[in-house]
């Protein structure tokens, strides 16, 4: 699958974590912080998300929790 360079510059604006600062009360914004899934992600999230991506995170060098 391809995608313009247009499409994924849109992509990127939209979804820059410096765009979300200011989305008012009452609107959940994470801090995005390193390794802040460590306390934000449940057991059963943890444990799908090493099912669905464990090992293409580890083959890409990141830490996965398992």
């Amino acid at each position: 699958m391809s995608f313009s360079g247009t499409l994924l510059d849109e992509i990127i604006s939209k979804t820059d974590i410096s765009q979300v600062k200011n989305k008012g009360e009452g609107q959940p914004v994470r801090k995005g912080a390193v390794g802040e899934w460590r306390t934000r992600l449940s057991a059963r999230e943890m444990a799908l998300w090493q099912e669905l991506a464990g090992d293409v995170l580890s083959d890409l060098g990141y830490e996965t929790g398992s």
